[in-house]
Formats: structure tokens, C-alpha cells, sequence
């Protein structure tokens, strides 16, 4: 479609370099904003409490504050607290005040906000948060075994966690359903495959490798064939919630994380999970 048709631009956080421009039209927002709201839907509506709160950036063209504004505000009819990654005081101070029933952050923020409450003095039981919804780091390692950082967060905070696996280019992102067995594909309007990280060739769903997706109807941006370089696995067979969407399992690494410490190699996931553990 022509530029002065675009209703919005978002942009990558350019971890692996420069920061790549996503294009979205009307069309694309539309489908994007309902594909993820059926995903938050099939956990329930009632189990998301009173309102939503964000604690992810909400500037720099990063565009889950505007995704998640939409499927909660109006497609759920749930509140929607656009708070932001500020400081722990003034998150704290939200959540007090407006008593949200859930939060959307990173797995690391949303445990170092623990932290913060528990040395005022607050059990973060007693702030009745529901669910967390955590999106930016993994929860899960090899055999979709969970992560040190996830189990303390659940004792920490005693709520429900569903993890998110996406990247900015393909916006709508892939959600943990509700029997927690893997972050379902919505297959109607994205192709995912894996391939092997060296050669490209694709690979068994069962096997590990490289997350590539293709696009199949957005209209500003097609994407095709796109390498994520997160090294990951997929499911078919139909999962234990019912849903028989094929389902990216843990990322267990990215390709380009690989590190060497005295001749011995390990991805950063590798030595968080070892840390968090003391």
C-alpha cells in the first residue's frame, strides 16, 4: 500500500543492531488487535481482575502499550492502566491506588518490583494481582521445564504467569494458553517454521532450530520468510487446552548469545538461570 496509507509505525528495540521500522495499515491493526484479544480471551475474562497494568515502555514507536491498550480497553471492556516502566516507587504507588487485577511486564522487572515491595515492608500476596502476563524474556528452558526467575516470581507473588514469545515485526506475538503447555501460533494469519540455524533448510517441527515466520495477509509490511535467531522448537499434535494450533515451545537461546569463558561456551540464559538460583 501506498505511505499515506499507514495507520502506524513501531520500531524494533535493535538488540541484534539497528532498529527496523514495522509498517502496520488499518487491516493489520485490526487483525493484529483481535488475534491477540482471543488469545487474553481464552484465559478467561473474569480471571484478568479489575483492570490491566502496563509496566512496559510506552514511548519510542514500542508498540505494546497500544496493542494491549486496544484488546483490553475495547475489545474485552476491561480498564486498561497505562503506567510504564517508571521507577518502583511510583509503580508501587499504582497498584496501591488503583488495584489492578493483572500486570503486563518483563519477567525481570516484574521480580525486581517484588523485591522493592517486600522491603517496604507489603507482601505482594496481599495486592490480589491475578495474573501476570510477561513478555521479553524466557520463562521456560529445554523440555518446556520452567526457569528458576519464573518459579520465584510465582512464590513471590502468588499469581498466575503466561508467558508471551513475538517480536516487534510480527506484532501480534504468540500466547501460553491457559493449560501452560506451550505459546500457540494463530496459524490463520502468520507461518511458522524451523530451520536449521546454519544451513536454513527446514527442519522437523520437534527439532530444534532457528523460529522463521512468514506473514500471509498483512497488507503494509509482508514479511516473508523472516530469521529471528531465536533458537526454539514447535508442537502440532493437539495441546492439552484443546486448541489444536501448532505451539513454539521455550526459547532456549539466540543465536548470536552464544558466549566463551575460558574455552567453555554457554548462552546468556545459561548463567541466569545458574545466578538465580543463589
Amino acid at each position: 500500500i501506498p505511505r499515506e496509507k499507514v495507520a502506524d509505525i513501531c520500531r524494533t528495540s535493535g538488540t541484534t543492531g539497528n532498529p527496523i521500522y514495522v509498517f502496520m495499515s488499518h487491516a493489520d491493526l485490526r487483525q493484529a488487535f483481535e488475534i491477540v484479544a482471543r488469545q487474553y480471551i481464552s484465559h478467561g475474562i473474569e480471571g484478568w481482575g479489575n483492570g490491566m497494568a502496563l509496566f512496559l515502555p510506552l514511548d519510542e514507536l514500542i508498540n505494546p502499550s497500544l496493542v494491549q491498550e486496544v484488546c483490553f480497553r475495547d475489545i474485552m471492556k476491561i480498564p486498561f492502566y497505562r503506567i510504564g516502566a517508571i521507577s518502583r516507587d511510583k509503580q508501587l504507588r499504582y497498584i496501591l491506588d488503583l488495584k489492578p487485577g493483572s500486570v503486563d511486564a518483563t519477567p525481570s522487572s516484574f521480580f525486581t518490583l517484588g523485591k522493592y515491595i517486600q522491603e517496604q515492608g507489603i507482601d505482594p500476596h496481599t495486592l490480589n494481582i491475578k495474573r501476570a502476563h510477561l513478555t521479553g524474556q524466557p520463562l521456560y528452558g529445554p523440555g518446556w521445564k520452567p526457569l528458576v526467575l519464573k518459579t520465584k516470581i510465582e512464590e513471590m507473588w502468588g499469581c498466575e504467569i503466561i508467558s508471551a514469545y513475538g517480536t516487534t515485526e510480527l506484532f501480534s506475538g504468540n500466547i501460553e494458553c491457559s493449560a501452560h503447555a506451550g505459546h500457540h501460533v494463530p496459524h490463520e494469519s502468520v507461518l511458522m517454521e524451523i530451520v536449521d540455524p546454519d544451513t536454513g533448510k527446514p527442519l522437523p517441527q520437534e527439532k530444534q532450530g532457528e523460529v522463521v515466520f512468514t506473514t500471509l495477509y498483512r497488507e503494509a509490511m509482508p514479511i516473508n520468510s523472516y530469521r529471528t535467531k531465536d533458537i526454539s522448537w514447535m508442537e502440532i499434535e493437539t495441546c492439552p487446552c484443546g486448541a489444536a494450533t501448532p505451539r513454539v515451545m521455550a526459547v532456549l537461546e539466540r543465536k548470536d548469545d552464544y558466549l566463551k569463558i575460558k574455552g567453555n561456551g554457554m548462552f546468556h540464559a545459561n548463567l541466569e538461570n545458574a545466578v538465580m538460583k543463589v
